[in-house]
């Protein structure tokens, strides 16, 4: 098991190191010798390191340190004046979306560009742009650097150099359709309704007080997934190839060995782990 384990750890270690791009909320950098670990914990902070004790207590974390030495910070926001219906992302780093007392949508990005020249980290600053549409009511936003959309990592642009991105969208709670994407980051919703898909291949999702619509569905290759106030209205999914799952609410309850939504139990909530635990109002599943 551990030789698997390993198997799947390695290659994702490998191309961080090559890709060049780091996680502001859970990295840490130091300026010797580069260290990637990749640790699975249980907390809402992605770090990475991999343990895998015994009794299969998986921790996540995503940590990546470089030996870059000069960073640049900056921040972008925008509030958008057509009405967003739903969210469409495909992008690098983390993602937060919680909702906002107003009826208009907005964004901040908090960023960082690190790498070996602090007059090139400068100009990447300068030329970092948040692209943003909003068609028929869909949201979409991509990163850009010097025209060239950051599909993965900003070292496939500028050779040595790291991007963190961390971003949240604040949306009306007439947002009800939500889709998440992301290569490498932590995936966070809160206060919301309706139907989500969240798909991130290295990094923690967490929500919290969601109404959750037919067919929403949380999936992470490794991190863990945890889960505050839940309401099903209709079924819904959420599963970790390695990492551990935790939901508390008190609207679901554990029966014949689903969990169910008490007010209806025609809708369940399927959990799934390849390797961790699976904890139902901190009782073990």
């Amino acid at each position: 098991m551990l030789k698997k384990i390993l198997a799947f750890i390695v290659p994702a270690i490998t191309a961080l190191s090559a890709g060049g791009i780091y996680h502001s909320s859970n990295v840490s950098t130091g300026t010797d010798d580069a260290k990637t670990n990749v640790k699975v914990t249980v907390n809402d902070k992605v770090k990475t390191d991999v343990k895998v004790k015994t009794d299969v207590d998986v921790k996540t974390n995503v940590k990546v340190n470089t030996n870059s030495s000069e960073k640049t910070s900056g921040s972008i926001s925008k509030e958008f004046e057509k009405e967003v219906k739903a969210i469409n992302f495909d992008l690098i780093g983390n993602v937060n979306v919680i909702s906002g007392e107003g009826d208009k949508a907005f964004y901040e990005l908090k960023y960082e560009v690190q790498g070996p020249s602090q007059e090139q980290c400068d100009l990447i600053s300068s030329c970092l742009e948040v692209e943003c549409s909003v068609d028929e009511g869909v949201l979409s936003i991509e990163y850009c650097c010097n025209g060239k959309k950051i599909d993965r990592y900003l070292g496939d642009i500028y050779e040595g150099y790291n991007l963190s991105a961390d971003l949240t969208v604040t949306v009306p709670k007439t947002v009800n359709d939500f889709n998440i994407n992301s290569s490498l980051g932590n995936i966070s919703f809160s206060d919301l309704s309706g139907k989500f898909s969240a798909n991130t291949s290295l990094g923690n999702i967490t929500f919290d007080s969601l109404c959750l619509a037919e067919g929403s569905s949380f999936r992470t290759q490794l991190g863990n997934i945890k889960a505050n106030t839940v309401v099903l209205d209709g079924s819904a999914e959420v599963s970790t190839d390695q990492g551990n799952i935790s939901i508390n609410s008190d609207s679901l309850i554990l029966k014949d060995g689903v969990i169910q939504s008490i007010v209806d139990p025609i809708f369940e909530l399927h959990t799934y782990t390849g390797l961790g635990n699976i904890r139902l109002n901190n009782t073990k599943i």
